[in-house]
């Protein structure tokens, strides 16, 4: 682990301020209406890119490999221009990062759910076998590897997000990520239970990192590998109303570019409504989330978590597809609480661990 991530130390003023890993999965929406490259990935992306630049804020992109392999097999004009716009984001200074979906997979081999027509719905890994689960990640991530151009004998690949709804179970996929030498897995949010993405965080630990085996979201003391948590808690009922409202009433504030809709498990406005009402009501730990946190509440659940893991780093979760105006108002906003947003600080969860290992 130490050879992919290198510790150094930090001057005193940073390590009084707080730091921010912010993460967007890099990828297309899951659904009839799966979207564009250009609209839902390039433009989107191009809207972030000033404000990361003005403050000096570097991010992590964690790139769905599937997609990569995907276009290179069916549409290679499109796959070079996003291996062109991955290298683009990584000269001016960003990571890019292991996620993958199976479903590229089922697109690519004529596979589907229970033998059928494979359409583009999201799929678990627990619905492939394990020896087309193995070559489908050393495939993605080869390729991925392939495209970064790597100058030197290191992987610049040092971390991994599952597909939330692909997660469960995750024993195999540890497997894979310890042969692939990757140390880093950022799939957990503590103390949050999805049950139609069978998800289960509840029990959790609520640190900034831990090691593991069969599955990141239990810690096991001899584990081989690093979980670098989203952070995840509580939020005031009247934060969480605010987020609602604006995100009913301020339409333009969280409007993109993006051409693709998102997969739903139900189409009904009036269940999704009242699956708003009762999460206000029974008050649920929720992610740190930059696609639908105004950037006072953000701000607000990032604290929160650095006080209640004890840690000087929060990790945030969002998509290229769903960055808006509100995300780039929310770069502003942290920087200007002095928070300091670098992926670099991946470094800081290394550091986090062996404190764990010490103690």
């Amino acid at each position: 682990m130490d050879k992919c991530i290198k510790v150094t130390k930090q001057s005193k003023v940073d390590m009084q301020r707080k730091t921010l890993i912010a993460t967007f999965d890099y990828e297309l929406f899951f659904g009839k209406k799966w979207g564009t490259v250009e609209l839902s990935i390039f433009r989107t992306t191009r809207n972030l890119l000033p404000i990361l630049k003005s403050t000096g804020a570097t991010v992590v992109f964690f790139v769905d490999a599937g997609m990569l392999l995907y276009y290179f097999k069916e549409s290679p004009s499109i796959h070079n221009k996003l291996c062109d716009h991955l290298l683009l984001l990584r000269d001016q200074g960003h990571r890019i990062d292991f996620h993958l979906h199976p479903n590229w997979y089922a697109r690519l081999n004529g596979l589907g759910r229970n033998g059928k027509e494979p359409v583009f719905y999201h799929e678990f890994v627990e619905e492939y076998s394990d020896q087309d689960l193995k070559r489908y990640f050393k495939q993605a991530y080869n390729h991925l590897f392939n495209v970064l151009k790597p100058s030197s004998n290191m992987s610049p690949i040092i971390a991994f997000r599952a597909a939330a709804w692909s997660y469960t179970p995750q024993h195999l996929v540890s497997e894979i990520l310890t042969n692939l030498n990757i140390p880093i897995d950022s799939s957990v949010c503590p103390g949050i239970s999805l049950d139609w993405a069978k998800m289960d965080f509840t029990n959790s630990p609520t640190s900034s990192a831990w090691s593991y085996s069969g599955g990141p979201e239990s810690k096991d003391d001899n584990g081989p590998l690093i979980e670098a948590p989203i952070a995840s808690t509580t939020i005031p009922r009247r934060l969480r109303l605010k987020d609602y409202l604006s995100r009913a009433n301020n339409l333009k504030r969280w409007e993109n570019s993006a051409d693709g809709q998102g997969y739903a498990t139900s189409n009904s406005k009036f269940l999704s409504k009242l699956s708003m009402v009762k999460s206000l009501i029974l008050n649920h730990p929720i992610a740190l989330d930059s696609d639908r946190m105004l950037p006072e509440t953000f701000e607000y659940l990032a604290s929160k978590w650095c006080k209640i893991a004890n840690t000087s780093f929060a990790v945030s979760v969002g998509h290229n597809k769903f960055l808006s105006n509100n995300t780039i108002d929310l770069i502003s906003y942290m920087s200007q609480k002095d928070w300091i947003i670098r992926h670099d600080n991946w470094k800081l969860v290394h550091e986090a661990f062996s404190k764990e290992e010490k103690a």
